[in-house]
């Protein structure tokens, strides 16, 4: 059974997917809506109170998060799953 996982893109949503993983091997970034948050990734400021805090999981061991997902929050910084809409 397939498992997908969508929830902000920073590290603390990241460390999630990272621990979902670890219980149920098959979970995966949920590309759609990740796919939605790469382009706005550093609307939020990564010096929020409630994110300068978080930790890079440094690898959740979900290829897409690890190579698309975790770069881009290091480099541009996070967005809130909110940011996008799919209505």
């Amino acid at each position: 059974m397939e498992i997908w996982f969508w929830g902000d893109l920073d590290f603390a949503g990241m460390q999630i997917l990272k621990t979902l993983r670890m219980r149920f091997e098959s979970t995966g970034a949920w590309r759609p809506g990740y796919d939605a948050l790469l382009p706005l990734a550093g609307s939020a400021s990564p010096n929020l109170s409630d994110r300068k805090e978080q930790i890079d999981p440094l690898a959740t061991g979900d290829g897409y998060a690890d190579e698309t997902l975790l770069p881009a929050i290091r480099l541009r910084g996070f967005v809130d799953q909110e940011a996008v809409s799919f209505l």
